[in-house]
């Protein structure tokens, strides 16, 4: 059920598609704990295209500052009362912090199952792509007087949903994390 550019409808089945791009990285999440609590690698093998897929639909909504921005869908994180229809942003261009860090973390799984498959390469590149964004966050979204990050450049937000996910991505280590 995957689209043509790489993600996957979050309402399946239905008359009505409805695209949430994080969703679509929640698909590797779950190939990551399949592989991480099964130790079976057959359905990532399986998949391993279609992982790819998504990941290149991100790596191609990355600005200058590698911040996902502008994917062309709803780019819903949650029902926070300060977001208007559960998006931190207000305009589609506007660069996607969280939507940023889950793409790391999903970079960080996928190159855990790539090695798991013997793909080296895509392995080492997926991390190091993990690690210039994470570099780039640390320099363009960490506000070091209060010591959390933003929700985007363009403005000081602060969401609960950045902190953790900067967290779980490994953009945030040690006593900053």
């Amino acid at each position: 059920q995957q689209l043509p550019d790489g993600l996957f409808p979050c309402n399946v089945p239905s008359n009505i598609r409805q695209i949430m791009p994080a969703f679509s990285l929640y698909f590797v999440f779950m190939l990551k704990q399949y592989y991480d609590r099964f130790g079976k690698i057959d359905l990532v093998e399986r998949y391993f295209a279609a992982m790819e897929q998504t990941l290149r639909f991100f790596e191609q909504h990355l600005n200058d500052q590698l911040l996902v921005c502008n994917t062309g869908y709803w780019q819903f994180i949650d029902w926070a009362t300060e977001w208007e229809h559960g998006v931190p942003i207000r305009y589609a261009a506007e660069p996607n912090g969280i939507l940023t860090f889950v793409f790391v973390y999903a970079l960080r799984e996928a190159a855990e199952l790539c090695r798991a498959l013997g793909y080296g390469d895509v392995a080492a590149r997926h991390a190091q792509l993990a690690d210039r964004i994470s570099a780039s966050v640390n320099e363009v979204l960490f506000d070091c007087e209060t010591g959390l990050y933003n929700d985007t450049v363009t403005r000081n937000d602060k969401s609960q949903h950045a902190q953790v996910w900067a967290v779980l991505a490994g953009i945030a280590k040690g006593e900053q994390a």
